[in-house]
Formats: structure tokens, sequence, C-alpha cells
């Protein structure tokens, strides 16, 4: 029974994790007292409730922090802080940075990033450390905005499916990147831009450039369903980030295609780390 209502603790910190709703509606939904809800959580997770909550809060800014173009101040709006110095206090405690500093950082550091709990009952993916030092070739760039946690507003799985799928097996191997777009209309403030880069056969007139992959580089592999993947990709990234404690190098990730179907994809993404 613990493990259940904890669950469903979790979600509901899910769910409400841009709002202040108040934990007596949790006391109502699940009929235990405040007390009973955060010692079976604390027992279970080894932290409290009310630390759990804003670490979750703080790491979901940190991901639009480095991620989207958002303005600070809009940041703060969306956690309900009525100023940005409060909620740079608070960002500051729990990361050690300013959120402008966090955003401008050359690496990324997921130290004390903390991913949702849950993840906890999903099979972590597993990691390879390799070094590469080769040279990536292509002709032809998609450019494409991805809404970070929403996939049902916009996904760039689905382009990188009918890209794959439109050239059946001719396009091995892609360039990744993700930047914050700039200069951007409020609508789409909220949204990575990602950067394809790709060896085309339709584009023979086009000249040729060049990546040069070199250094150190996390490697998973995924081999499941599109509609999984476009679900979990960002949050499973995140999650592994945090769990080996990796420190992302601001650069391009390289993915590399064994098999591609309607409904199947098995690549391997090689994650460029400190």
């Amino acid at each position: 029974m613990k493990e259940i209502i904890n669950k469903h603790v979790i979600d509901w910190v899910e769910d409400n994790i841009l709002s202040l709703e108040h934990i007596d509606r949790l006391v109502v939904k699940t009929g235990y007292s405040r007390r009973t809800l955060e010692i079976w959580f604390k027992h279970q997770f080894h932290q409290s409730l009310g630390e759990y909550m804003l670490r979750r809060r703080m790491s979901y800014a940190a991901s639009l922090l480095r991620m989207t173009s958002l303005p600070v101040t809009e940041i703060a709006h969306i956690f309900q802080y009525h100023s940005g110095q409060g909620f740079a206090r608070a960002f500051k405690k729990l990361t050690g940075k300013t959120p402008s500093q966090y955003r401008s950082d050359e690496i990324w550091d997921f130290q004390r990033y903390h991913p949702s709990l849950l993840l906890e009952g999903l099979r972590k993916p597993d990691v390879k450390i390799c070094r590469l030092a080769r040279t990536f070739s292509y002709n032809d760039t998609l450019t494409v905005y991805d809404h970070i946690f929403n996939t049902a507003i916009q996904d760039v799985t689905k382009r990188l499916r009918k890209l794959l799928l439109d050239h059946r097996g001719e396009v091995k191997e892609i360039a990744i990147r993700g930047r914050r777009p700039e200069g951007l209309d409020k609508s789409r403030e909220n949204m990575a831009e990602v950067i394809i880069d790709y060896l085309s056969p339709d584009n023979t007139s086009h000249q040729k450039q060049e990546y040069h992959f070199s250094g150190k580089y996390a490697v998973m592999r995924y081999d499941g369903s599109w509609s999984a993947y476009g679900k979990l990709s960002k949050k499973n990234y995140l999650w592994i980030m945090s769990y080996h404690q990796f420190r992302l190098r601001n650069e391009t990730h390289l993915m590399t295609f064994h098999s591609c179907s309607e409904d199947k994809v098995v690549f391997d993404i090689y994650i460029p780390i400190v």
C-alpha cells in the first residue's frame, strides 16, 4: 500500500510542478494525513517530500534555461515566483549558480539535476564510454522546433522518422544538435531548435561539409517503437545524464542507425561529455 500511495504522490508532484497546489488536496485525495504521506515518502526515497518538490521544480527550470530562449523573468513567473530575484535565490541555493550563469555555461553539469522518480521503475539504458576521432560528411540540413516536454505540441521524432523512411536505409547516420532559438516570436520561446545534418543521396549537387567528432562520448542504444521513443526520449536522456552525473559538452551529437521501419527503430547515440 505504501508504494502505491508514494506512486500517487509522485504523480501529483509531476502534475503540479508548475503550480502551487497545496498538499492538503493530496491529503483529501488519498485519505491519509500529511504527516503519514511525508513519513512514507521519506522512508522509501530518503528525502522529504518538500525537498523533492523543490528539486523537481528547479530541475525543470534548469531544462528551460538550457534548452529554450525563455527570459529568466518569464521562467520565474511560470514557477509562480513574484520576482526574478526570489527565483534566482532558490535556483542558486540548489544548483550553486544563478540562472544566468547556468544558462551561459559551456558545460551542462548534471550533478545536481533531479529527474522524476517516476523513471525509477523503468529499465535504465546501458551506457558505454568511448572516444571518437572521425569525420562526418553531410550535404543537407533540417531545422526543427521541438517542445522540450510536450510532444503533443511539437516533436522532432516525427520529422526524424519521416527523414529515415523517405530515404529507406540510405541515411545511416545523422549529426544532431540543439540550441536555444534566439529572436523567435513568443509562441516559440518554449521550443528548442534542433538542427539535423545528414548525407542525402538526393543532393548530389550540394557540396559536402564536414564535422570532426573527437573526445569522450557516452553511448546509448535505443531499440524500440517510435511512439515510445517520442514519449520518453528527453526524460530518459536527462535521467541517464543525471544518474551518471555526466557533464555535457556543448557540441554536436552523433546518431548511427542500425534498422528502421514504420513502427520501430534501432540506433546508437553518441553524447559528447567531459
